[in-house]
């Protein structure tokens, strides 16, 4: 199985696929700014899967994936990932993040690149990067009993890794994996989640792509 670290991944989004994929025994690896904040995320998880799961530095997990997932919210990527490009090379980094701001509603934020995976890919030119997992409610994946189901869309212009991507999905049951296209087709699809938080909001509901 491979080692999948997660950048920024105390977050909801981050925790959540990082048990889903514990469940189907992949190695994980909780990545973090902050040393005792992934350590206790790791702990929580391996507690609930009965598995082993590693908190270290986003540094160090970087170091450690094979598969390496961007969760941290859109305005810390810049940085992050310049820091640790190095790391990242020759890698699979899958993107999950939606540059959205919240104000009243969900409002999508405007980016040079076209989408944050398209920016992803400018930082790191080395790496092999692949946009999904958008649309997958967070609450629902860190709930383990609760089935998922949906549609994942996939983009890349790397083949070989997208193809890598749409077979991971098939570890999370009832998720269905849909090849997306080329990465600039990511700026569709993170369009789509600031649309579908404020639906689920707005009609107390939680919607998804199917």
């Amino acid at each position: 199985m491979a080692h999948l670290a997660f950048l920024g991944g105390t977050g909801p989004e981050g925790r959540g696929l990082a048990t889903r994929f514990a469940d189907s025994e992949h190695t994980i690896v909780i990545g973090s700014r902050n040393l005792e904040k992934s350590r206790n995320a790791a702990s929580n998880i391996s507690i609930n899967t009965n598995s082993h799961v590693l908190g270290t530095t986003n540094l160090d997990a970087a170091n450690q994936g094979d598969i390496v997932f961007i969760t941290m919210p859109y305005a810390a990527q810049k940085k992050l990932l310049t820091a640790i490009e190095v790391s990242l090379r020759d890698k699979i980094i899958v993107s999950t993040v939606s540059p959205i701001r919240m104000k009243k509603d969900a409002e999508l934020i405007k980016v040079r690149e076209g989408s944050a995976a398209e920016q992803a890919q400018r930082l790191l030119p080395h790496s092999q990067i692949v946009a999904a997992f958008h649309h997958v409610s967070a609450t629902h994946l860190l709930k383990r009993m609760h089935i998922i189901s949906g549609d994942v869309i996939v983009s890349s212009d790397y083949h070989s890794a997208k193809d890598t991507i749409i077979q991971l999905v098939k570890n999370i049951p009832n998720l269905r994996a849909i090849d997306g296209g080329i990465l600039q087709n990511a700026r569709y699809l993170e369009s789509l989640t600031p649309l579908l938080i404020n639906l689920n909001k707005s009609h107390k509901i939680n919607s998804y792509i199917r």
